[in-house]
């Protein structure tokens, strides 16, 4: 047997008489036209080798003749068993395509469309595919955009207003993520506004450096590929290694920057460690510590025993624990126990007591000082002044009045360890108490953890427990609710640490940062984040921006030494000269210690690197040529117009951008702050490489397979132990990989999704939908040329006057409805509302311009003048709606716009739309009367077409019957008669005062003087179509009662229940709809 294909069915023929060549090419359709045809590839293969293994081969058919009756027999037999079964399983193939082709709203088939555009050059525009495909209409545009210098502003030209934007520099760790992506489709959709309304706009470009994020990325790879730390290199060749990195993956950011249609002026590109913004870094601190808000300080800071740094708070992520968990921690073979609270007595001194004290990180008793009982706890008076006697190493330790150890809460009592809790160092601070660091910067014990002196802190953990134990001090262990901080990069628990670090002191900045949006002067949007910023900065506490790295900027301070000798400061500590390079520090030095031989005095420049957001915060104005002031960028562009970034940073970077600038320019450097959500997976899950449900802004644009995701994962730098898991959930959030949407549509999307109060749970699905929007604006402009006629309109200008007076009223409506769309958007960018600028724009063109306006028009003769003027208002509406949308859909727009009439009458400096002028309203087209008009016909239409869909007659064109009381409204019913027919599909229409006396009339009321009704006698088969809906009626309350028991079930996980949820509901919604459906079917017979 073999199979081929022919008419779009398998036919079976007969193999007899066939070569070997072509059985095996009939072979090979069977493997491609359809791989469940096994039984048939089986019986192909066995003639193939049956011939092969025959010494006369392919022509020798003598043996076939001598085959005997008996096995002649078996095999028709066989052959005819196999043909029922192949026929059976190509149908149930068959099928079973047909069933998923259904199911995927997603499959399109892309197409290669050449474009033959010199890069750089204006797009070359042919014929118009028949259909809108992103990457054709994508390819060519942003080249010759940046070539042309559209995205450069003119800071000489003082005749316009200055819009001023910068992007909030991405980390050069790696590539952008759709949160990114989401921040670039709001911030260049105001650039692209602005730029239109004719501002002198900046968007300016940069990269962080990010200096935990390089390093850590960097010395896997070194590890990876050399088997080398960062040690066995040393400081020079490994930052020479990271700005290799810098280069290798820099461009891949800025690749990604322009496929997402970002105008970005590219020639003031930044780099956080670019000479010119490290210059600015160093001018920066020495300006800061010489007005006193940078000190050194012995403090706690958040250390990660992995990285050996000292890291912000923002790279701590906390987790809630309810109770006893074992956690995986780097180093550690073993898992490690938190959400547990051990208690202990200590033995107080010269007395036969003990008092019994809690503690959830028992390794830290190594390091106490004193222990804590409320000043006014009677049960503690007698121990006032009193001291207790350390279990490890017999120091005796006061017993200090505190009223952080509040009454009733435990015992009563608490432990004292200074160096290494926060809330205790307080403490520490104001009883003068010994402070004792207990740990090395790995992690293990120092000599002050004798007598575990060189364990891991968590191997120290148990053998604390177990010496209490046998020293029978040990009371007993219980499950606590609690909160751990994690190094969000290296999943390592962070430690609090006492360690001399470099201070910003935040006091005062933070109550000017404060009075700024207070008074107006920098406004927050939405003010609902006000109230974060208030407390954030309410309660701000010294900033600690050291770092013990190598990638960064080195902090420009430098440690005194004269004579081999280190010099005190004031405040017993080594004296640090702090200036903007080693020979200033030198000339000072000599000064302050009146030593005129420069060679007797030693400097050395601190090893640490300032914290990342350090240099961070002077990005709005060290970009512009600041700290050179009279530079004209400064001068033109400083303060920014708006800062537009995530909420989740807004006091990490935002509050401090403000108290940076305000300390070193004495303004603010921007006057708005825009804040938008956080962008999480369609299940509501934050997004992490780790859970596979990170988004690359380019596989959402060109479309990626699930084998292209899982190769991402596999080649990131997850653990391998990880990857495994990420690419399983990755495949459960994209079953079929993530379909070709394209770049518009990803922004129009992403601007639509800002509506949402809480955080945005990103659905593939929903941002493909706005590719069938792309398509629908695409078709409507084929449509316009069509309808032209000889596919072209005559016109004087690029932008032609049109009177709507004596047009007819649709033309005066959609003209109106145009206008309002303009006032509306206009006004929703200008208050940044961007959902209802995106719905102002989609609602516009799809439900007025394409659903109505364009059917009716179709209708308009030929020849007449109502054609002549529709012509004219198609290409009016056109030109502006691609303005209007131009912002977030700047490539389809662009491609389009060129191709309308009177392109040649283009000035010479608006050859692009993306510098034509936004539209503005014109009080010409308003036309209340009209719009009230349509709006009451629309009513009688969506009625009509209820009727129809209600009993499934859309595609049938019945007689329509209007019932009206009212002698106003029956005239205004005949003026739209030709709207009402085209917008229902139907060719005959009576208004009467009452209905005609036949049977089988649906009806229904539209208002209390009108009703609506259409005669379905000779359309409709009541009795067949009631059984077809009882038989869909019981497969639902059959899939509903599975779906109620699925509910049921109290441990499946939420995502699943709340997709069972929706379908359950809508099921329900639809029984509901076909019992009313079967009660009117009834009433009708």
């Amino acid at each position: 047997q073999f199979i081929k294909k022919n008419n779009n069915k398998y036919i079976m023929s007969n193999l007899d008489n066939k070569s070997i060549d072509e059985l095996k090419k009939e072979l090979e359709i069977v493997k491609k036209e359809n791989k469940k045809l096994k039984a048939v590839f089986t019986k192909c293969s066995e003639a193939i080798k049956e011939l092969e293994g025959n010494s006369t081969g392919s022509k020798n058919k003598t043996s076939k003749k001598n085959d005997g009756k008996k096995e002649k027999k078996d095999k028709s037999k066989n052959n005819k068993k196999n043909d029922r079964k192949a026929k059976r399983q190509a149908e149930l193939a068959k099928n079973k395509a047909k069933k998923k082709n259904k199911k995927d709203k997603t499959a399109i088939k892309s197409i290669e469309i050449e474009d033959k555009t010199v890069p750089g050059e204006k797009k070359i525009q042919t014929e118009l595919p028949k259909k809108y495909h992103p990457k054709y209409v994508e390819s060519s545009w942003y080249a010759w955009w940046e070539k042309q210098g559209f995205f450069k502003p003119d800071n000489t030209d003082e005749s316009k207003p200055s819009y001023t934007m910068m992007l909030p520099p991405p980390n050069v760790t790696g590539s952008l993520h759709i949160g990114h992506t989401l921040t670039g489709a709001i911030q260049d959709a105001l650039v692209r506004y602005k730029r239109m309304k004719g501002f002198n706009t900046l968007y300016l470009p940069g990269i962080d450096h990010a200096g935990i994020a390089t390093q850590i990325v960097v010395e896997k790879s070194l590890m990876k590929k050399e088997g080398k730390t960062r040690h066995d290199i040393g400081r020079e060749a490994f930052i020479k290694k990271a700005w290799e990195w810098k280069k290798q993956f820099g461009d891949r950011i800025t690749n990604q920057l322009r496929r997402t249609g970002s105008s970005l002026d590219w020639s003031r590109e930044a780099f956080t460690m670019s000479p010119e913004l490290s210059n600015a870094v160093n001018t920066a601190f020495v300006r800061m510590y010489k007005d006193g808000l940078i000190y050194r300080s012995n403090r706690l800071v958040n250390w990660c025993c992995t990285l050996y740094t000292a890291i912000s708070n923002i790279e701590v992520e906390r987790i809630d624990l309810t109770g006893t968990k074992k956690m995986t921690i780097p180093g550690y073979d073993k898992k490690i126990e938190f959400g547990s609270i051990w208690s202990f007595k200590y033995k107080i001194a010269d007395m036969d007591e003990y008092v019994t004290i809690a503690t959830t990180r028992p390794e830290t008793i190594l390091g106490d000082t004193a222990l804590a009982v409320h000043p006014n706890n009677p049960k503690y008076t007698h121990l006032h002044n009193k001291f207790a006697i350390h279990p490890f190493n017999g120091r005796k330790i006061p017993i200090i009045l505190d009223e952080m150890a509040e009454i009733g809460k435990g015992t009563g009592a608490m432990k004292v360890t200074p160096a290494h809790d926060p809330k205790d160092f307080e403490m520490g601070v104001r009883h003068n108490l010994e402070f004792i660091n207990i740990l090395n910067d790995d992690g293990t014990l120092n000599e002050n953890g004798a007598p575990f002196v060189g364990m891991k802190r968590y191997d120290a953990r148990y053998a604390v427990i177990n010496a209490l134990t046998e020293q029978g001090l040990f009371v007993e262990k219980k499950s606590k609710e609690m909160n751990i901080g994690i190094n969000s990069r290296s999943k390592d628990v962070i430690e609090p640490v006492l360690k001399p670090q470099w201070y910003v002191n935040c006091d005062e900045l933070a109550a000017k940062a404060m009075k700024l949006v207070e008074d107006g002067e920098l406004e927050i949007v939405p003010e609902r984040e006000i109230g974060t910023w208030n407390q954030w900065l309410g309660g701000i506490r010294p900033w600690c921006i050291s770092r013990q790295l190598w990638w960064g900027h080195r902090i420009p301070a430098y440690k005194v030494e004269i004579d081999g000798k280190a010099q005190q400061g004031d405040d017993g500590f080594d004296y640090w000269e702090v200036a903007e390079s080693k020979e200033e520090a030198l000339e000072s030095a000599k000064a302050k210690f009146n030593v005129d031989d420069a060679s007797r005095i030693t400097l050395t420049q601190d090893e640490d690197v300032l914290d990342t957001w350090f240099s961070s915060g002077l990005f709005p104005f060290s970009t512009l040529g600041w700290p050179n002031e009279e530079s004209l960028d400064f001068k033109r562009f400083f303060p920014n117009s708006i800062l537009e970034t995530g909420k989740d940073i807004l006091f990490f970077w935002v509050a401090r951008m403000v108290m940076q600038s305000l300390a070193l320019t004495g303004k603010v450097p921007f006057k708005t702050v825009y804040l938008h959500s956080m962008v999480r997976d369609k299940f509501n899950e934050k997004m992490s490489k780790s859970k596979g449900n990170v988004i690359d802004p380019i596989h959402c644009i060109q479309g990626a397979p699930l084998s292209l995701l899982e190769e991402t994962i596999k080649n990131g730098n997850l653990p391998d132990k990880e990857i495994k898991r990420a690419c399983a959930a990755n495949k459960k959030q994209f079953p079929k990989g993530i379909p070709e949407c394209g770049t518009d549509a990803l922004r129009f999307s992403l601007l639509d999704y800002t509506g949402q109060a809480s955080d945005i749970a990103l659905d593939i699905e929903r941002v493909f939908s706005y590719r069938t929007f792309c398509n629908k604006i695409w078709q409507a402009h084929q449509f316009a040329f069509e309808f032209y006629g000889a596919k072209d309109l005559k016109v004087e200008s690029a932008s032609p006057a049109i009177d709507p007076a004596n047009m007819h009223p649709i033309t005066q409506w959609i003209l109106d409805a145009l206008n309002t769309c303009i006032e509306k958007s206009t006004a929703a960018l200008d208050n940044y509302l961007f959902n209802d600028y995106t719905q102002s724009l989609y609602d516009f063109f799809k439900r007025q311009f394409c659903d109505i306006y364009l059917e009716v028009i179709k209708n308009f003769d030929q020849d007449s003048s109502d054609r002549a003027d529709a012509k004219l208002a198609l290409f009016t509406v056109l030109d502006n709606f691609y303005r209007l949308i131009h912002p977030t859909m700047p490539f389809i727009t662009e491609e389009l716009w060129q191709t309308l009439p009177g392109r040649e009458f283009l000035p010479k400096d608006k050859l692009s739309i993306m510098v034509a002028p936004y539209p503005e309203v014109n009080s010409s087209w308003a036309n209340e009367n009209i719009a009230n008009e349509i709006a009451q016909i629309y009513e009688v239409v969506k009625s009509l077409r209820s009727i129809k869909s209600d009993y499934n007659i859309s595609a049938k064109k019945p007689k329509l019957f209007l019932v009206c009381q009212d002698a106003t409204f029956s005239a205004l019913l005949s003026k739209y008669t030709m709207m009402i027919l085209s917008l229902t599909n139907s060719t005959e229409l009576e208004i009467s005062e009452t209905f005609p006396e036949e049977e089988g009339m649906a009806k229904s009321v539209i208002n209390d003087l009108l009703q609506s009704g259409i005669i379905l006698k000779g359309l409709i088969n009541f009795e067949e179509e009631i059984t077809k809906l009882q038989k869909s009626l019981q497969k639902k309350e059959k899939r509903i009662k599975s779906l109620a028991s699925t509910l049921s079930r109290p441990q499946i996980p939420d995502h699943v229940r709340a997709k069972t949820q929706e379908e359950h509901d809508r099921l329900v919604g639809e029984v509901e709809q076909i019992q009313k459906t079967i009660e009117s079917y009834k009433a009708l017979i």
